[in-house]
């Protein structure tokens, strides 16, 4: 006798709703298709701390909230330099880390610890199952966003009616707020120094 018919109950459930593959890379291909500028932006200059919780600080950083339409105290943004279709390696080989032996201008991009083969070939990323698009943008030293400072936030725009490579926060707030697009990822950091010999790679990555 089951002492606990609840949990019999309850580890019986099974997962009976799938998205399929093919409605993933349609959302794959609109996301990729966007039209307008892609910019990612570095903001939030000043300390992390929260008056409704005392853990949050530089040692602790919170949760980005959804409702953002803005990352905070925006410092400037870049045009992102590639966007590429995206998929992971599953246990990946020597080879494939190192991208020898890809499909032809396909790259290999490590990202939070996982392995992604990229490709800007839709028919070879439909052909083999990718549902990710991944976007990159570099930060060189002090040619655009200034130095010695902190940064804690990272935020990719998109549908940006400008074309410039890079936009102060003057410049992005004076366009039209339907010029300025819209705030379609964020991210949370403990402090980032920028220096003058240093340089950021910064990649973000949308799974469909």
């Amino acid at each position: 006798m089951n002492p606990n018919p609840l949990a019999e109950k309850v580890s019986a459930i099974r997962k009976t709703q799938i998205i399929t593959l093919w409605d993933r890379q349609r959302r794959m291909i609109d996301f990729y298709n966007l039209p307008k500028t892609m910019y990612i932006a570095l903001g939030k200059t000043s300390a992390w701390s929260d008056p409704d919780d005392p853990d949050i600080s530089d040692k602790y950083q919170p949760m980005p909230s959804e409702t953002m339409t803005q990352i905070e105290e925006l410092i400037g943004m870049q045009r992102i330099h590639w966007k590429k279709f995206a998929k992971v390696f599953v246990n990946p080989t020597s080879d494939q880390k190192d991208g020898i032996g890809l499909h032809e201008g396909n790259q290999s991009v490590y990202y939070k610890g996982l392995y992604y083969e990229t490709t800007n070939d839709l028919d070879y990323a439909i052909a083999n199952g990718f549902t990710s698009v991944m976007v990159m943008m570099q930060a060189d030293r002090d040619e655009y966003f200034p130095v010695n400072i902190a940064y804690r936030q990272v935020g990719l725009y998109v549908q940006v009616n400008h074309t410039d490579r890079y936009l102060t926060y003057e410049k992005f707030m004076q366009l039209s707020a339907e010029d300025r697009g819209h705030l379609a990822a964020v991210e949370n950091f403990l402090p980032i120094s920028r220096q003058t010999d240093q340089m950021e790679k910064i990649f973000i990555v949308f799974d469909f």
